[in-house]
């Protein structure tokens, strides 16, 4: 669990007892901690794999490579469950890098990268309807990043007056280096997913992961109400 003090405990988050302190529209919640069902998928058995032999990989570097992982990560900064901002460990930047790869479909690490020009996703729309199946998103990317992998990922059917679903959010699609998003998922949305029903919520989100180095930008998320 991480807590947040001040003169008094002012925020937490994570697990403690048999309870989870979440957020939702509201604000910070607590709910009764459930141990989710694994379903050992054959995508969740090849993502578990491909972290284990990112740590194994790790273990195999020599001193200099971690070193120089390590002076890396004290220039990249991460935001935690409180929105303050924090570093990263050498080794922790190696397996985000290499995850994100991973997904990418780019070639794992065994030397410290350079960190490219940021790049990253501008817009996004989403539009699903269930008479004439239809399924797309659209929008642009900053200038033309030609060295970036596009991941998209959209989430399962859900009831229209949910929020938030970032647990269900599943890698559907890639596109290679282009500034303008274009993804028709009229086919393999519903074959993932299932069929169309109108009235239902759908979101979606993307990113950009540079191919090299594994650095990527931040989700851009939207979401719609399939319509009839």
């Amino acid at each position: 669990m991480q807590v947040k003090f001040g003169a008094i405990i002012v925020d937490g988050s994570g697990k403690v007892g048999g309870h989870v302190i979440t957020r939702n529209h509201y604000g910070k919640a607590m709910r009764t901690k459930v141990t989710p069902a694994q379903p050992h998928s054959s995508a969740q058995q090849i993502v578990k794999a491909r972290m284990t032999a990112a740590a194994q990989a790790w273990r195999g570097l020599n001193s200099g490579v971690r070193e120089a992982f390590a002076s890396l990560a004290a220039n990249v900064s991460r935001t935690n469950a409180f929105g303050d901002v924090s570093r990263l460990s050498g080794f922790a930047l190696f397996m985000r890098l290499n995850r994100n790869l991973s997904e990418a479909g780019g070639t794992p690490l065994t030397t410290c990268p350079v960190q490219p020009v940021s790049q990253s996703v501008l817009t996004l729309t989403l539009a699903a309807a269930a008479g004439t199946p239809n399924v797309t998103l659209g929008g642009t990317a900053s200038d033309t990043p030609t060295a970036f992998t596009l991941i998209m990922q959209f989430t399962p059917q859900i009831s229209a007056g949910i929020a938030y679903a970032n647990s269900k959010f599943r890698t559907l699609a890639h596109q290679v280096g282009a500034a303008t998003i274009t993804y028709d998922g009229t086919t393999s949305y519903p074959a993932k997913f299932g069929t169309l029903v109108a009235g239902n919520k759908i979101f979606a989100r993307a990113k950009l992961v540079h191919t090299t180095s594994g650095f990527s930008s931040g989700w851009v998320q939207v979401s719609t109400v399939v319509t009839a």
